[in-house]
């Protein structure tokens, strides 16, 4: 907070004192904040979030021995995403073949996905999802499969994108750190 409070006294005195510099600096240091995307990126995005929508919350469920809708939620699995054919009880998940196969808390998934394009790190996803604290292995793990899925997909600008934006936000934090 306090150096917030300094970056803003320091802006309004730069403003006042340098004008030039301060448009300059104005630009440079908050050109992360407002890219812009492009329209083949945002594209991209959409169509992830609907694929990951679709295997992880879907609106119906279609069992891919017999095609019947009567699936229900099997109940014997984590976070519900193995479902069971009423009519041939087959049980089987809609992840099953792809790179979040063997992911818990696929409901995290979505959110996750969100944070990614909206630049923030590993620590940063793992302390706004309440992960246990100080550990970035899980959304890491997440990023990584998510990354990997996206280029299953054939979505390399997607991935190009959220590689940029994690390694630009991690880079600052390691400037932080110093």
């Amino acid at each position: 907070a306090s150096l917030r409070r300094r970056e803003r006294i320091l802006a309004k005195l730069m403003q006042q004192l340098y004008p030039a510099l301060y448009q300059w600096w104005h630009g440079f240091y908050y050109y992360k904040e407002r890219i812009q995307k492009p329209q083949k990126l945002i594209y991209q995005a959409k169509k992830f979030r609907n694929w990951l929508k679709e295997h992880t919350m879907p609106t119906q469920v279609i069992c891919p021995e017999c095609g019947s809708t009567e699936c229900r939620l099997f109940s014997g699995v984590k976070n519900g995403v193995n479902y069971r054919c009423g009519f041939c009880n087959l049980v089987f998940s809609l992840i099953a073949d792809t790179r979040f196969r063997k992911t818990e808390k696929v409901d995290e998934l979505l959110p996750v996905f969100k944070m990614l394009m909206a630049g923030y790190c590993d620590t940063d996803i793992s302390r706004e999802r309440g992960i246990l604290s100080g550990s970035v292995t899980t959304p890491m793990m997440w990023r990584q499969k998510m990354l990997a899925q996206i280029r299953d997909l054939n979505l390399d600008l997607l991935a190009d994108w959220i590689e940029w934006r994690h390694y630009t936000r991690f880079r600052a934090h390691m400037q932080q750190d110093k």
